[in-house]
């Protein structure tokens, strides 16, 4: 923090402080936005017939989605929250098959179905995965590194990040983070095809294979994202926000920060503001915020950030409003702005490099999201196995946390040639960081010995897909699958699959040949079919 000038604003900002504070910096700070676009491309990733087949394997058909509904290829049906498949333990990339041989038995386990309630709908919302691995080294001593990939979003990582056992102990294991997994398309109804306002996440099993056929994927998830300190920044700081708790006509007290910017120089990034507007005539953009009341807890503890990447404002206003919108700034309202008087916040400049101005508005998000994480583990505690927080990963470190957003930044964000609509507003809080569908990687070593063989685990928990609304939603039928075959998948001697249902499912439809009114319920799969599911209800 080179230079801060601390600012005291009652319904406005001085054009002197503003002039004598961008005086100091003006010699450092002769750039624009377009001199930031070579470090943005540097930073930038690349992301990324439905035909109707008859069921040939064993199972019960009672209870079908509905007649006419798409199925994929190989006759599994699509959900609209697909979850993903379990996919297969892979090798590291350079590491060698030879020697190896392995055994897998996937189990899955609807685990809440033992504990259900006399009178009470069973849930099969989720299942327990028991993977277990038998793994001999026919050769000489060596170490190997092998990655367990899953799906899951980063809110939903203290759910399924996997345990690891060896020889039934725990081992430790590294995570890396894959890219969103899926698109940007139009809002429904637009007429515009190329706008990038909704999120699409992978629908079908087949999106995934894709992804991870090659290595690309896992490269990226592997790569540290680029150093921004040598990016300089301006940063307003909004504090302390204040005003008259007795004003006549008080609804939702707002404060409005007016920057006057050049879009085609400055990129505003911010955090802790309800909503943005843009006045093009006036070459200026609002930023406003609902002041907290008396013991009303903020979201950032009444902290809000503009942080301005290329020119700094020419000027900047601070308005308080007795109520939020933008209707005084609309058709020239401008006799309806600025009518709550003795109102205002505490103000401070400075000038930083980007990576520290993240350092200075991301804390806020972080608790946040740590918080969210822990109520969530509380309130699942009462269904998930004992001493399953005795290694879970709750929730990715503060590090990680600034690298998802750096990487989403520089991808879709303002740090990318052509930032998504959907993030087009800056505003920090709406990224999908957190929530975002990716392929993560738990990677660990295992030392071998001479003709040894050892027994490896992998438990997680694993929630169903599903629909929002139909006849699948109405009968509560979730899906459940399996890519059996990726091009670094650790070989497979035999694969088992078992399925524990407590006498309390009824599958709808599969290929994993389960009977489970014959008690068939563990079963040998076929190599040659590189997809498996289930679509189960209770019974």
């Amino acid at each position: 923090m080179k230079n801060s000038k601390l600012l005291d604003a009652v319904g406005g900002i001085r054009p002197d402080y503003i002039a004598l504070a961008e005086k100091d910096e003006k010699a450092k700070k002769q750039y624009s936005w377009k001199t930031l676009v070579p470090i943005a491309a540097c930073l930038c990733l690349v992301f990324v017939a439905i035909l109707t087949f008859p069921n040939i394997f064993g199972g019960n058909s009672s209870g079908g989605s509905g007649a006419g509904e798409h199925l994929s290829t190989d006759g599994s049906s699509a959900f609209m929250s697909y979850k993903g498949p379990v996919l297969p333990l892979l090798l590291s990339p350079g590491e060698a098959q030879e020697n190896l041989t392995a055994t897998r038995r996937l189990t899955y386990d609807f685990y809440m179905l033992k504990e259900t309630p006399e009178g009470e709908k069973p849930n099969l919302s989720s299942v327990l995965i028991k993977d277990e691995y038998k793994i001999e080294n026919t050769g000489k001593k060596k170490t190997i590194t092998l990655l367990y990939p899953f799906v899951s979003s980063v809110d939903e990582l203290f759910f399924t990040a996997p345990r690891i056992l060896r020889d039934g102990k725990v081992i430790e294991s590294q995570l890396y983070y894959g890219d969103f997994t899926g698109s940007f398309s139009a809002a429904d109804g637009s007429e515009n095809a190329s706008e990038t306002l909704n999120m699409e996440n992978f629908r079908d099993w087949e999106d995934f294979q894709k992804l991870l056929s090659k290595t690309d994927y896992l490269e990226k998830a592997q790569t540290t994202q680029q150093d921004l300190s040598q990016i300089l920044v301006t940063v307003y700081e909004l504090k302390e926000s204040y005003y008259p708790e007795n004003a006549e006509g008080l609804e939702n007290p707002s404060l409005v920060a007016g920057l006057a910017i050049d879009k085609n120089k400055t990129r505003v990034l911010s955090l802790g503001f309800n909503s943005r507007f843009s006045n093009q005539k006036e070459s200026q953009e609002y930023f406003m915020y609902s002041m907290p009341k008396k013991q009303e807890a903020s979201t950032t503890d009444d902290h809000h950030y503009l942080i301005l990447i290329g020119e700094d404002t020419k000027s900047l206003s601070l308005e308080a409003q007795k109520s939020g919108g933008w209707n005084a700034y609309e058709k020239g309202n401008t006799d309806k702005r600025n009518d709550l008087k003795d109102a205002g916040a505490k103000i401070k400049r400075m000038d930083m490099s980007l990576e520290e101005a993240l350092d200075l508005a991301l804390p806020h998000l972080y608790e946040r999201y740590k918080k969210n994480v822990m109520e969530m583990v509380s309130d699942s505690k009462s269904t998930q196995q004992g001493g399953w927080e005795e290694t879970d990963k709750s929730y990715i470190s503060y590090h990680d946390f600034k690298e998802f957003y750096k990487r989403d930044l520089s991808q879709f964000g303002v740090f990318s040639q052509q930032p998504m609509m959907r993030y087009e507003d800056g505003a920090l809080e709406n990224s999908d960081v957190r929530t975002a569908q990716r392929v993560f990687f738990a990677e660990f070593k295992l030392d071998l010995e001479a003709a040894q063989e050892l027994d490896l685990t992998i438990e997680s928990y694993k929630k169903g897909s599903l629909d929002f609304h139909g006849k699948k939603h109405n009968d509560k039928v979730y899906g459940y699958d399996l890519l059996n075959n990726l091009n670094s998948a650790l070989i497979m001697k035999t694969t088992l699959a078992e399925i524990k249902d407590y006498g309390k499912v009824d599958i709808v439809r599969q290929n994993f040949g389960f009977d489970l009114e014959k008690d068939i319920k563990s079963v040998e799969l076929p190599k040659n079919i590189p997809h498996y599911y289930m679509e189960v209800k209770a019974k």
